[in-house]
C-alpha cells in the first residue's frame, strides 16, 4: 500500500504539471493571436464599405467624405453620395477619420514597423533583466489593446498615428517575453511542437483581422474594434494570473547539458578540461522525466548584450540564414496585408465579403496546419 501511494504522488504531480504547461501554452497562443489581430485590424477596418453601397462604389475612386470628388468623376461622386446617405463613418474607418491614401500608407506601414523593429532590439534585454516580472508581458498586451481601442474614442489621424506608434512599441515585447517561457516549460523533445502551436496564434489572429472587415460592414468598425480589445484584455489578465515566469536564480543555458550538447572546445589548450569538455546529451526519456515532474530547466534568459547577441547570430551561418528567411517572410506578409485588402475593396467592392471570408479561411487553415504540423515534424 505504501508503494502504491509513493507511485501515485509523482503521477499526480506530473499530471498537474502537464495541465499547467498546456494552459500556459494556450494563454501564450491567445496573446499571440491578439497581437496579430490588432496589428492587422487597421487594414480591414480601412477597407470596409457600407453594405448598401457595394454596387454604387464599383470601380469608383475612393475619396473620403470630408473631401470633394473631381467634377468630371461621376462614379466617385455617386459612390460618395451613397456612403454619405448610409452613414459610412460608422462602417469605414477611412471615412470616420478622413484618411487619405498617403495617411493610410503611413499608418499601415512606416509608423508601426519602425517602432516595432526598434522596440524589438531593446525588448529582449528588458525581458531578460525583468524575466521574473509577471507584469511585463501582461502590461505589453494591455498597452497594445488600449492603444487599439483609443481610436474608437477619437478617430482622428493624429490619434491613429499615436496608437500605431504605441502598438509597435508594445508588440515588440511579445516574442521576447513568450519564448523564454516555452523554453522553460517544455523539454527539447516537445519544444518544436510547442513553438508550432504558439505560432499558430499568428495565423488565427490574422484570420480574425480579415473577418473583422465583414464584422465592420455588419455592426460597424467601432464594435469590431471593441471585440478585438476584449480578447486582448482577457489575454493580459490570463498572462498575469496563470503564466509563471522563468526563475533567474537557476544556472544559465550555457551550463545546460541538453541545450549545449556537443559544444565545441574553444582551444586545444583547454581540451579535456572540465570547463570545456562536451557534455553528453540527455536521452529523450530523461528529458520527459525532468519536465513531467514539474522541474524547470536552467533559465532561458542569460544576461547578454544586444551587440553580443548579434555577433553570435552573425557567427552562425544557419542562424543568419534563418533571420534572413524570417525577414523576407515578414516583408512579404506585411506588404500583402497592408495593400491587398485595400486594393480588393476598391477594385472589386461587390466581392469584398467573399474576399474576406476566403482570405481568412486560407490564412487560418494553411498557416495553422503548416505551423503546428511543422513543429510536430
Amino acid at each position: 500500500e505504501g508503494m502504491e501511494k509513493g507511485e501515485t504522488a509523482p503521477t499526480e504531480t506530473a499530471r498537474r504539471s502537464s495541465l499547467k504547461r498546456k494552459l500556459t501554452l494556450a494563454v501564450l497562443t491567445a496573446a499571440n493571436c491578439s497581437n496579430f489581430w490588432q496589428r492587422n485590424l487597421l487594414y480591414a477596418l480601412a477597407s470596409a464599405w457600407p453594405h448598401d453601397c457595394l454596387e454604387a462604389c464599383d470601380q469608383a475612386v475612393f475619396v473620403p467624405l470630408c473631401e470633394r470628388c473631381e467634377e468630371a468623376d461621376e462614379a466617385c461622386r455617386t459612390c460618395q453620395a451613397c456612403r454619405a446617405e448610409h452613414d459610412a463613418t460608422a462602417y469605414s474607418l477611412r471615412d470616420a477619420s478622413c484618411m487619405s491614401d498617403r495617411q493610410y500608407g503611413l499608418l499601415a506601414s512606416v509608423s508601426f514597423t519602425i517602432m516595432f523593429a526598434a522596440s524589438g532590439v531593446v525588448a529582449g534585454s528588458i525581458a531578460d533583466s525583468l524575466s521574473e516580472a509577471r507584469w511585463l508581458h501582461a502590461s505589453a498586451v494591455l498597452a497594445w489593446s488600449l492603444a487599439s481601442f483609443a481610436k474608437v474614442l477619437s478617430p482622428t489621424f493624429e490619434v491613429l498615428l499615436a496608437t500605431r506608434l504605441v502598438l509597435g512599441v508594445a508588440q515588440g515585447f511579445n516574442a521576447p517575453c513568450a519564448y523564454p517561457i516555452l523554453v522553460a516549460e517544455f523539454s527539447p523533445a516537445e519544444r518544436a511542437t510547442a513553438n508550432g502551436v504558439y505560432s499558430a496564434g499568428t495565423y488565427l489572429g490574422s484570420a480574425l483581422a480579415s473577418l473583422s472587415l465583414v464584422a465592420a460592414m455588419l455592426v460597424g468598425w467601432r464594435l469590431a474594434t471593441a471585440l478585438a480589445t476584449l480578447v486582448g484584455l482577457a489575454s493580459a489578465a490570463a498572462l498575469f494570473l496563470v503564466v509563471d515566469r522563468p526563475r533567474r536564480d537557476l544556472p544559465s543555458p550555457a551550463a545546460d547539458p541538453v541545450l549545449c550538447a556537443d559544444r565545441p572546445v574553444p582551444s586545444p589548450r583547454h581540451q579535456g578540461t572540465a570547463r570545456f569538455r562536451p557534455q553528453p546529451r540527455a536521452s529523450t526519456a530523461d528529458e520527459h522525466a525532468t519536465f513531467q515532474t514539474g522541474a524547470h530547466p536552467p533559465s532561458a534568459s542569460p544576461d547578454i548584450s544586444v551587440a553580443a547577441a548579434a555577433a553570435r547570430v552573425a557567427a552562425n551561418p544557419r542562424l543568419a540564414l534563418l533571420y534572413l528567411a524570417t525577414s523576407l517572410r515578414m516583408t512579404t506578409t506585411v506588404s500583402l496585408w497592408t495593400y491587398l485588402p485595400a486594393y480588393f475593396a476598391r477594385a472589386f467592392p461587390r466581392d469584398v465579403v467573399a474576399f474576406s471570408l476566403l482570405y481568412s479561411l486560407g490564412t487560418l487553415l494553411c498557416g495553422s496546419l503548416s505551423s503546428a504540423g511543422g513543429g510536430a515534424l
